[in-house]
């Protein structure tokens, strides 16, 4: 741009390609953000899932400490998106549930229902190792009343 606008239709057009860009910019920086949340929950992931292919030397440093950095990475990943959808500009760019900066106990459960499945799927096997042995007796005695 030479500085110079002729028109308002040129100065509303060209407002217009730049407001597109900047949220197509946002939102690949966005991107880039989750996933390296994302990655960072992943690893301490694979350090416990090769824990059970081969024997570590501080098993029990290295499973408190990775549960304690997916915990960590969990919390910080639903605070963050608590607050971009509370966030009043970027609630209305990036997520599908930004209602004015206002969200109720409804709004957050529809935003982190997921990221709570994603961490009871990943923690239960690891804190609670006999959690599927109990589950299905608790099943099976239920069946045997019937």
């Amino acid at each position: 741009m030479s500085g110079k606008v002729g028109s308002p239709l040129d100065s509303a057009m060209w407002f217009d390609c730049w407001q597109r860009r900047l949220v197509a910019e946002m939102r690949y920086a966005s991107q880039a953000v989750r996933t390296l949340s994302w990655c960072a929950i992943l690893a301490p992931i694979f350090v416990l899932l090769s824990m059970s292919a081969y024997p570590a030397f501080n098993e029990k440093i290295l499973t408190t400490t990775s549960v304690a950095l997916v915990v960590y990475g969990f919390l910080l990943v639903m605070f963050t998106a608590i607050r971009l959808e509370n966030h009043p500009l970027l609630s209305r760019m990036f997520t599908s549930h930004g209602k004015d900066g206002k969200l109720g106990l409804s709004d957050i459960f529809g935003v982190l229902w997921g990221k709570l499945v994603a961490a009871a799927l990943v923690l239960t096997p690891v804190l609670v190792p006999d959690f599927l042995e109990w589950a299905s007796g608790v099943l099976q005695s239920i069946d045997s009343l019937q």
